[in-house]
């Protein structure tokens, strides 16, 4: 759980997570589906979807090593 900033909104955003560990190292895994449209981001001729659809995937995957 945590904030997303996006221009000038921001508002409590809840991804699910994959933890794991392996030795030394931790990997979180995870994605969430946004719709730029709820930001206001594609603005004038990028309102359509003919050039970026409206729901965009977030995809992460950070490792970290002790």
């Amino acid at each position: 759980m945590g904030n997303k900033f996006c221009k000038p909104n921001s508002d409590r955003l809840s991804v699910p997570v994959a933890l794991t560990k392996q030795g030394s190292t931790t990997r979180a895994q995870g994605s969430v589906a946004l719709l730029r449209t709820d930001y206001n981001i594609g603005q004038g001729e990028w309102v359509s979807e003919n050039y970026v659809k409206h729901a965009v995937n977030v995809k992460f995957d950070i490792v970290a090593k002790q």
